[in-house]
């Protein structure tokens, strides 16, 4: 399977988004090749400080790699710089490798919907199609990756290249961000994104996928690139991190999420948000407190959001509106409280 790359412009941060895309391929193949015990991610740091070496200034794609190959030389001797120096000097085809990394990020969204998921995320995943990607700049600090799902073109993965000081670091979890738009954006059913939902919990859940998946270093970097953008506009992924928690073996919560979006219904789009917004509260009431002390009114909503995600996790069937109403009246505890 082959997709298409589409490269909107030539500026700058584009050609600089090809040079990365290549240092970060060489990279994981010279990671894959080694025997040496002594991978860290002092070694990406240090690649990534060559990297800004080059990232300067205008230039040719040809001369950004021509220019890092140099840089190397700094680093002669270790296995893995020495690989991606050599490969450096050799032809290279950037359009295979992002075709490659989509093709990954499609399958690592189709198994962890299989895997994790239930009738329905098995039904949805048989409709997820590999997508065309496009590629421009932006003048944003952060390179941005959306899933184009009105689009007066086809539906597309929409990749804009940001600041040369980041890129190499984001071409190196592109993988993940991939995988992201896959499952957060083209796996729900629904016609029109719930950022909470697709950019806080399911986020959530696909960190959880890869840290499941992959290595620490890899976990390591995923975090290290993704530390910056959780800012107060992160909380979803917060509270998602907080309800995957909430089963024992985490499989409950899991099957849920993918269920729901699955199977999410625009006939029934005041329900599914009314459930949103239970568990929102839920979050802020009972799960958004210091110490392991709780109260008899948290641990009764505790108690009655655990019964309402694994309730339903055997047959794979949760009854929407019976969790809103229950998680409602747990809720009605706290009306007036301070």
């Amino acid at each position: 399977m082959t997709t298409a790359v589409t490269w909107r412009d030539d500026l700058m941060r584009t050609r600089l988004f090809k040079a990365a895309t290549r240092v970060s391929a060489h990279f994981y193949e010279a990671a894959d090749r080694t025997t040496e015990e002594s991978q860290s991610a002092e070694q990406v740091e240090r690649l990534n400080q060559r990297w800004q070496m080059v990232a300067d200034t205008d230039r040719t794609v040809a001369e950004y790699v021509e220019r890092f190959e140099k840089e190397l030389l700094v680093l002669k001797g270790e296995a893995i710089f020495d690989h991606i120096r050599t490969q450096l000097a050799k032809p290279f085809a950037c359009e295979e490798r992002l075709s490659h990394l989509n093709k990954k990020a499609l399958e690592q969204a189709r198994k962890c919907a299989t895997a994790w998921g239930g009738t329905r995320a098995k039904r949805r995943v048989k409709e997820l199609k590999a997508l065309p990607l496009h590629v421009e700049s932006t003048a944003q600090e952060q390179t941005k990756i959306s899933f184009e799902r009105q689009s007066e073109r086809e539906p597309h993965i929409l990749t804009r290249a940001g600041s040369p000081k980041l890129l190499l670091y984001e071409c190196m979890i592109l993988e993940f961000s991939l995988f992201h738009e896959y499952l957060s954006h083209a796996f729900p059913s629904w016609q029109k994104d719930v950022e909470e939902i697709s950019e806080g919990w399911l986020f959530a859940l696909e960190f959880d996928w890869f840290e499941s998946q992959y290595t620490l270093l890899d976990d390591e970097l995923l975090e290290s690139v993704w530390q910056g953008r959780f800012g107060k506009d992160r909380r979803g992924f917060r509270a998602g991190r907080w309800l995957l928690k909430r089963c024992k073996s985490r499989d409950c919560v899991r099957k849920f999420l993918l269920e729901w979006v699955a199977g999410w219904d625009g006939a029934h789009e005041s329900d599914n948000l009314d459930l949103l917004s239970q568990l929102q509260g839920v979050y802020v009431k009972a799960g958004r407190k210091f110490g392991v002390q709780k109260s008899s009114k948290r641990l009764k909503t505790l108690e009655i959001l655990d019964a309402s995600l694994c309730s339903g996790c055997e047959g794979g069937v949760w009854d929407i509106a019976d969790m809103t109403k229950k998680l409602r009246t747990s809720l009605d505890a706290y009306r007036g409280a301070k």
